[in-house]
């Protein structure tokens, strides 16, 4: 597993200027040189700390279709580049592989040089049969996996492949620590099976990587502290049998930091708690029947 090293140069999280991020990206993904009409057009936006670029050059974010999606650049056709917060959101039109062209979105986060979403929204077709195996469809997803998800010090555990009730195959990878401790690493990766092309990839890195013996809250309190939550929401709570899971970094967390995800495991649908694994505090209260709310 490794990084797509697409734009190597811009590693520090900082919010990107217009000449900043021209600067770094003509040398990585376009071969223009920083004197490039391109660089200077986007350095004439403002001064380096002053003005934030909102796109990509057109050149840019063609070489980053490309490489994402394996096309020949000559044949991307961009419909939409938005640059916010050094994240590249692209859709454009691309080779497909029959004599038509099919439509890519990404998101990629230039700061981190790292994928974020790929998705090939025509992919999505249905027949009245779907030869694709399961071994085959989990071959691709394995691919796309590889490829894209960066070395994270966690051990990223396959989940079973799932079969949705459309054409699509779906598999899942988790990151754990010690025990049975999610890291907060987690990818996505859905096939089709009509065709065995892949449909989407999403991978999500966790910011931060604590170790499991500085977090604070233990089980037992992580569920006293579910319980009284619903209490105090005047959510009766008895006979529901809770469990707990501990998340290192959680993107319900306002800082990404760890929370105990507290689950009504016995319940038909989904209901949880989350708990600040540090402080204790209740973060967030779904799926829970309110008296007299109707929800």
């Amino acid at each position: 597993m490794r990084s797509l090293s697409v734009t190597s140069t811009l590693r520090a999280p900082i919010a990107l200027t217009a000449f900043a991020l021209a600067l770094a990206l003509a040398g990585v993904l376009g071969g223009c040189r920083p004197e490039s009409a391109s660089v200077k057009e986007a350095s004439d936006q403002g001064a380096p700390g002053q003005t934030e670029a909102t796109a990509l050059t057109e050149q840019q974010a063609q070489e980053l279709v490309s490489t994402c999606a394996q096309v020949a650049v000559v044949g991307v056709k961009l419909a939409s580049n938005k640059l916010e917060r050094g994240v590249a959101t692209l859709s454009a039109q691309v080779p497909g592989t029959g004599d038509e062209a099919e439509r890519v979105e990404l998101r990629y986060d230039l700061a981190a040089d790292r994928l974020l979403s790929l998705r090939w929204p025509d992919r999505m077709v249905f027949a009245t049969t779907e030869p694709v195996p399961k071994a085959e469809a989990e071959k691709v997803a394995r691919d796309l996996f590889d490829r894209f998800f960066p070395e994270v010090p966690a051990r990223m555990v396959e989940q079973p492949t799932r079969k949705l009730n459309r054409p699509i195959f779906v598999m899942h990878w988790v990151g754990q620590a010690e025990g049975d401790i999610r890291t907060g690493d987690r990818a996505v990766a859905q096939v089709s099976s009509v065709t065995g092309l892949p449909f989407s990839y999403t991978q999500e890195i966790a910011p931060h990587h604590p170790d499991p013996a500085d977090i604070k809250l233990t089980r037992k309190h992580a569920l006293a502290a579910a319980r009284r939550t619903l209490n105090e929401l005047e959510i009766n709570s008895d006979g529901i049998n809770l469990e707990a899971e501990l998340v290192l970094s959680s993107p319900l967390h306002p800082t990404a930091g760890p929370v105990w995800r507290v689950v009504a495991a016995d319940a038909p649908t989904e209901r949880r708690v989350l708990i600040d694994a540090m402080t204790g505090d209740a973060l967030a209260v779904t799926g829970f029947r309110r008296p007299g709310s109707g929800q």
